[in-house]
């Protein structure tokens, strides 16, 4: 077959066998891999060729996908690899082949320890035999240059080694779980890590998790899949709810593909590993998952912090909001304000004034454009400037005016602005005088009145901070004794619910006229109430702030 025709094959085939779950958990699985790894199709052409066999054999992934390994210049004893494949596909068992000999890209001799895994008559995406392993050179040279002679010497390093523990401060080493059902291994595991981790062991998963949730978080948790009770991917997926930033790994003897990418999927490893595994490779596998642990932890670290001053944000900030109700004679005021963040830009204030030589009460509700942080810090703003205009005399125009001036300032460049509805109330004499900077006008409720009134007010409102020089102008009206006032921000009648419909101001109202043998504050926490009950389950999309005036006899 041509090289051309080969390739199209194998993209083909690399095709079918991707085609079954997502391509980047088939990367994640065998780039990440330490050993090398060939998988064969039924038509014994190569399916599957990692980042580690280019290494080890020399061969690009580029030029052997859909070829034969016959038909690829690996320098290996072809015969014994043929007679391994021949042998795990016809008994259906895994074939060890120990001391291949083979040459390195550099030239130089290398040896390697493979295992062939069979897989069935390609049921598995196409699979019929993955083949593994690593070069064990270094290995095999050490093992056979270690004399007698060396090993004392090594004895006398470990000794001075274990001295300076003893005399130095210990530095506190990761915390690793091992979690399989193998005591043997268990051991032999322990025996090997012990001095780059404080290695802690369990026999299955339900040891495993009544530690996990019994300590502080361990660094990194490896376990086997096949144990009794509960397999690894479900123990995995379990530690992941209860300490999301320990690092999951799985080592197993399961030769199962499928499993491997459920246990990407569902367990959310970070890697993958097949025994035997050597322990330098399971070392390196630990040192990243360490790394990785260490930075989600600090990650978790500055969101808690942000968390932190999030919440102290928002106490400060509703600190600064009145009691939610007001008495004074002839009147009740109420307010309530829901935020969709921990901070909002929503606002609203009352006060008592005297003007003209009478006691007044102000009134204030402003919304900001957005929500969140930029919109506490504004809305904060243009208290401060209110709080400190309403020392001096004006009327309610002049207030806003002044206001205005000050946050345009102070806004000015950065698309932000607020609506402001400024009102006082001479509760005595019955009349309310107000202004409004781009805010919907204030809805009105009279008693056996057919209609809901507007306290719109003469002149085009801008909101604040648009345009500094802006003049805002004053509306005047008589009250009657139960007459009720509503002054909201839009959060509240363009509240959705799940079937897309608006809450409106004819809903608000008409909460409004049925209760207003009520308190100011009773009505305001009943419309608020029904705005929760209306757009559940929905979360609320902007700040909604109302305030009722009731005006009594």
């Amino acid at each position: 077959m041509p090289p051309g025709a080969a390739n199209e094959q194998g993209r083909n085939s690399e095709m079918t066998l991707t085609g079954n779950f997502h391509l980047q958990d088939i990367e994640r699985l065998f780039e990440r891999m330490p050993s090398l790894f060939i998988g064969l199709g039924t038509d014994q052409r190569i399916l599957l060729w990692n980042a580690r066999a280019e290494q080890i054999l020399g061969c690009r992934r580029s030029d052997t996908i859909g070829r034969t390994l016959d038909d690829c210049t690996i320098s290996w004893d072809r015969n014994r690899v043929a007679a391994g494949l021949a042998a795990s596909v016809q008994s259906g068992e895994p074939q060890r082949i120990d001391g291949m000999r083979c040459a390195r890209p550099d030239g130089e001799p290398a040896e390697l320890g493979l295992t062939i895994i069979p897989f069935g008559n390609g049921i598995l995406y196409g699979l019929q035999t993955v083949i593994s392993g690593a070069d064990i050179t270094e290995r095999r040279v050490l093992e056979e240059q270690l004399s007698r002679a060396q090993k004392m010497q090594a004895i006398g390093h470990l000794a001075a080694g274990i001295a300076h523990e003893i005399s130095t401060p210990a530095q506190v080493k990761p915390r690793i779980l091992l979690v399989d059902d193998d005591p043997l291994l268990l051991a032999g595991l322990k025996r090997q890590l012990r001095r780059q981790f404080h290695i802690e062991t369990a026999p299955g998963a339900r040891e495993a998790l009544q530690m996990v949730e019994g300590q502080d978080p361990y660094t990194v948790v490896v376990s086997d899949f096949r144990m009794p009770g509960m397999n690894g991917i479900d123990l995995l997926a379990r530690i992941k709810t209860l300490r999301p930033d320990t690092v999951r790994m799985m080592l197993t003897g399961s030769t199962d593909l499928a499993t491997a990418v459920k246990a990407v999927n569902e367990g959310h490893i970070f890697q993958f590993h097949l025994k035997p595994c050597p322990a330098e490779a399971l070392a390196g596998a630990i040192q990243e998952g360490v790394a990785h642990f260490r930075e989600a932890a600090a990650r978790t670290s500055r969101i808690q912090a942000m968390e932190k001053s999030m919440a102290l944000a928002s106490e400060v900030q509703r600190n600064l909001m009145p009691r939610d109700h007001f008495s004074a004679k002839g009147l009740e005021v109420a307010g309530q304000s829901q935020w969709c963040d921990e901070t909002g830009g929503d606002y609203y204030d009352f006060f008592s004034r005297r003007v003209d030589g009478q006691s007044c009460t102000g009134i204030v509700i402003g919304d900001v454009t957005g929500h969140g942080i930029p919109s506490a810090l504004l809305m904060t703003t243009a208290r401060a400037f209110l709080r400190e205009r309403i020392k001096a005399p004006g009327t309610t125009a002049e207030i806003v005016t002044d206001v205005n001036r000050h946050l345009a300032r102070d806004v000015d460049g950065t698309n932000r602005f607020m609506s402001m509805f400024y009102c006082e109330i001479d509760a005595a004499r019955r009349r309310i005088r107000w202004t409004r900077a781009g805010h919907d006008p204030a809805l009105i409720h009279t008693p056996g009145a057919g209609a809901v009134g507007e306290l719109a007010g003469p002149g085009f409102p801008l909101p604040q901070g648009v345009m500094e020089n802006a003049v805002y102008a004053e509306g005047r009206c008589e009250l009657r004794a139960g007459q009720v006032i509503v002054i909201g921000t839009d959060g509240i009648w363009e509240a959705r619910s799940p079937q897309g419909e608006y809450f409106g101001k004819n809903r608000l109202m008409d909460l409004i006229r049925a209760r207003t043998d009520r308190s100011a504050r009773e009505m305001a926490i009943a419309v608020i109430e029904a705005l929760d009950t209306f757009r559940h389950p929905r979360p609320p999309e902007d700040d909604a702030t109302l305030v009722v005036v009731k005006i009594t006899a």
